[in-house]
């Protein structure tokens, strides 16, 4: 939700936006995507890094 949340914030802004520099083909992919979030169809971070053999590994620091 972190993008659908950047992307509701920004695309109303006055400023150069980035999603217009996007081909058609492009903008329809995001706009699918985003529908997909809005329909709880997501997959959180770490479920789509384990699907690529990634694991997450959290590291101490020592101040």
């Amino acid at each position: 939700m972190i993008l659908n949340d950047f992307i509701m914030k920004t695309k109303d802004k006055k400023e150069h936006d980035w999603f217009d520099d996007l081909t058609e083909e492009q903008q329809q992919a995001v706009n699918r995507a985003l529908g997909q979030l809005d329909r709880g169809e997501g997959i959180p971070h770490e479920e789509a890094m384990a699907r690529f053999g990634y694991e997450l590994v959290l590291v101490k620091r020592s101040n």
